[in-house]
């Protein structure tokens, strides 16, 4: 079969990739669902189906969902799936076989791979930018494969060109979107009952009773991006919010939408981006309305958002800097080396602490509720060039952020959008200014003067969850602070608790007189991209850096440790926290109303709606009595001793300068502290013993360890009566855990909102110095399960409003 053998409205819809059917493959037609999930006012289906009745075949209804997409989050993957159960029900319905794999441990295989390499022909949509298009292009290796426009009511193939303006826009596609919005589209019928492949290379995953919270649990995403509860995904959500702004918030639109403190704008942008409602549908039903209002809205879904996609088709955004228009590039780097008021890293950015109030503000939009106010994203994007040091830095900040917490990120109108706030679909304008050239100017000075900031920020902050939940954490650590920033971040309240005296724990300090020793972590490493990006920001931060005498030596790069000192890690992160220290949590109390604490046999007079143990398992288990399920998972925990050694000593080699790992033998490392970045030369070592050798005299004189220890490391360095001028001995009972819990263990009750988090129950490491990434992970992913839990609230209100698309373009 030809492709102009088809239909002439499918005809119209095809793209690119029309590589010849390959009838000798014995499979079903496969339509590889992707950005337009949904059963109806569909082509790319309609055109499967018209193939496969050409053909006598059946058709099967493809629908995957990876870990290893850009800025892949809880908040996505809940999204995609909450889309993918309507889409299972209405496939249902029509009778057309549907299979989704959800790629998570033990089902890790190359499903799509495997369907297309029996597939006489894959049908898909088409989605200009990467990494969609990409790979797309990596299936067409392997198959035949059709990609067809389901997205734009003026099909993307219509036009000869781009535009840049939207009048020129509006005046190309004037006679087809009329004919469009008046002729609708009929779903294609079955031309015969179909019942599917007998034998998937996989096994589908049945959504209809699936507990989607436990499922995005297992999966290696970003757990620390949490669902947005008051945007559900899928065709049933989308329809009731297009409902809702037909009803009242659309006949004020042309008034209000500009407003982010009113509800004036659809909200409908993930719907359309993800395709769970139809945009076909939209416009048909906005036209009836025949109102100035229903032109208005009309006009930023059919010319703005269709625009973006017919630009991004014609031209492939390979690298997005290159797409700005020539005066612009030119004009921003003429202006790069301009003097910047101050320089922003991505953690500040990110969690919204660059006390610029109102963008402070529209990123805890993004953040927390997933979405930004098209009137406030032009002035949210413009200024990150006052903060970065080139334009192109500028960029890759603004469309992180996007892409990472907008659930209508990675998407053509996203992009171009924020391709608009350095000068895309735009004019220049003189005369040039510092920084911005001849760049429109936008600043958040300027947009706070004309809006009701106090009531915008205080819709920005609010939770999802109402009413805000409160949360007290045991143990500010690595993990619990980890958990803590990942809770505050998106609204909750916190309040940790700490037995020690100070922040610090085991990337603790020790001071004595002009001595210092870092005596329990030494170092650490980063493995994932999650843990990079805020290592990274540390780096930057001076809060970290780079080990390289140690990396050399283990061949284990990169490898960080605390600057300018291990605790200065610990410090940072305990900045903006509510901790107690001098805490010690000796009981804990479930009460009708969530959880109190006794902090040395008196009661802690607040009561907190959730509980995190953030403390090691042994210490973790006397507090979990009325959870017993936790308390057997926490017994079931091994931890291993360490006893370190703090040394200082007159008249030292400098070939004593070195950090030794030792092997067969009671000491485990001698780390001397100058060999560190950014320390003094103040000569002290701190020597760590194995675990073996700490369990074996784990109850042994603190004096006796010290002398013992110390003895073997000058018998190694060969040095006799040594001139002490400090010796000490440090127990670290609970160092590091034997072996981690599996990454299956449930380590939280979302009935009780109480969970557990520490390296010995976050991810598996190959070293030990990839516990504190574990520890940290393992706050992060129990907060990720602790947002994840619904509202005892029935209906969680709409707080902020967007446009159907985010249009920046007036």
């Amino acid at each position: 079969m030809r492709p102009d053998a088809l239909p002439a409205p499918l005809q119209a819809r095809l793209c690119r990739r029309l590589q010849p059917l390959d009838p000798s493959r014995s499979g079903p037609i496969i339509y590889w669902m992707r950005v337009a999930a949904r059963a109806h006012d569909n082509p790319a289906l309609d055109v499967a189906l018209a193939v496969a009745e050409a053909l006598d075949r059946d058709v099967l209804v493809y629908h995957g969902l990876d870990e290893r997409y850009p800025y892949a989050s809880d908040r996505h993957h809940r999204f995609i799936l909450e889309g993918a159960r309507d889409v299972a029900r209405d496939l249902k319905a029509r009778g057309v076989p549907y299979a989704f794999h959800l790629r998570r441990p033990g089902h890790r295989q190359p499903a799509l791979a495997q369907l297309a390499a029996e597939a006489p022909l894959v049908v898909t949509e088409e989605m200009p930018i990467p990494p969609l298009s990409t790979l797309t292009e990596a299936l067409a290796q392997r198959a035949p494969v059709w990609t067809v426009d389901a997205t734009c009511l003026v099909p993307m193939g219509a036009l000869p060109r781009s535009y840049e303006r939207a009048f020129q826009f509006q005046n190309a596609t004037e006679q087809p979107r009329r004919a469009a919005l008046t002729d609708g589209w009929r779903d294609r019928p079955l031309h015969r009952p179909m019942s599917g492949p007998e034998r998937l290379p996989f096994e589908p995953l049945d959504l209809t009773n699936a507990d989607l919270d436990a499922l995005i649990a297992c999966c290696d995403i970003d757990h620390g991006v949490a669902p947005v509860q008051h945007t559900v995904g899928g065709r049933d959500a989308g329809e009731a919010r297009w409902r809702a702004f037909t009803r009242g918030p659309l006949r004020r639109y042309a008034n209000t939408r500009n407003d982010a403190t009113r509800p004036g704008t659809s909200r409908l942008s993930p719907y359309l981006h993800y395709g769970h409602v139809s945009p076909f549908q939209l416009a048909r039903e906005a036209a009836a309305l025949g109102t100035p209002s229903a032109e208005r809205w009309l006009d930023q879904l059919l010319i703005w958002r269709e625009m973006a996609w017919h630009w991004c088709h014609h031209n492939p955004l390979h690298d997005l800097f290159s797409a700005l228009p020539a005066w612009a590039q030119d004009t921003l780097h003429q202006h790069t080396r301009d003097p910047r008021p101050r320089h922003a890293e991505w953690s500040t950015l990110a969690h919204a602490q660059t006390g610029d109030l109102l963008w402070d503000a529209a990123q805890r939009s993004l953040l927390i509720h997933g979405e930004l106010h098209n009137n406030v994203r032009m002035t949210w994007g413009k200024a990150f060039l006052q903060w970065t040091g080139s334009p192109e830095r500028a960029l890759d900040l603004m469309v992180d952020l996007n892409h990472r917490y907008a659930l209508d990120g990675r998407d053509p109108v996203s992009v171009c959008s924020l391709l608009w706030c350095l000068g895309f679909f735009d004019r220049p304008f003189d005369p040039p200014r510092p920084i911005f050239g001849r760049i429109r100017p936008r600043s958040s000075a300027a947009h706070a003067a004309r809006t009701d900031t106090s009531q915008y920020i205080s819709a920005t902050r609010r939770s999802v969850r109402q009413p805000t939940p409160n949360v007290a954490i045991v143990g500010a650590g690595v993990a619990g602070l980890s958990c803590a920033q990942t809770l505050t971040a998106h609204g909750w309240r916190v309040q940790l608790f700490d037995k020690g005296r100070g922040p610090g724990g085991r990337l603790s300090t020790r001071r004595a007189e002009d001595l210092r020793f870092d005596h329990g972590a030494i170092a650490f490493t980063a493995q994932s991209s999650i843990f990079q990006r805020y290592v990274d920001a540390w780096s930057a931060q001076g809060h970290v850096a780079r080990w390289p005498k140690l990396e050399a030596q283990l061949n284990l790069a990169p490898l960080y440790t605390g600057s300018p000192a291990m605790n200065a890690l610990i410090k940072h992160l305990a900045a903006d926290q509510a901790v107690q220290f001098g805490a010690r949590v000796t009981a804990t109390h479930a009460v009708d109303s969530g959880w109190q604490l006794e902090l040395d046999g008196s009661r802690h007079q607040e009561t907190f709606d959730g509980l995190v143990l953030a403390i090691p398992a042994p210490q973790a288990v006397p507090l979990l009595d009325h959870t017993p399920t936790l308390a057997n998972i926490a017994a079931s925990a091994e931890m291993r001793p360490c006893w370190s050694v703090l040394l200082a000593f007159e008249g030292v080699s400098g070939a004593l300068c070195e950090p030794l790992q030792l092997d067969g033998s009671p000491l485990l490392r001698l780390i001397p502290e100058p060999s560190k970045p950014g320390r003094s030369a103040v000569e002290a070592w701190v020597l760590q013993a194995t675990p073996e050798w700490s369990e074996a005299h784990l109850e042994r004189d603190p004096a006796w360890i010290a002398t013992t220890l110390s003895t073997l490391a000058f018998k190694r360095w060969g040095i006799v009566s040594p001139s002490l001028t400090h010796l000490r001995a440090h127990r670290w009972r609970y160092a590091f855990p034997r072996q981690p819990l599996s990454a299956e263990s449930l380590l939280h009750d979302a009935d009780r909102l109480i969970g557990l988090c520490g390296d010995w129950c976050g991810p598996p490491t190959s070293t030990i110095y990839g516990l504190i990434e574990s520890a940290w992970r393992s706050g992060r992913d129990l907060a990720g399960r602790l947002l994840a839990t619904k509202s005892p609230n029935a209906a969680v209100p709409y707080l902020l409003g967007t446009e159907s698309q985010p249009s920046l373009f007036e």
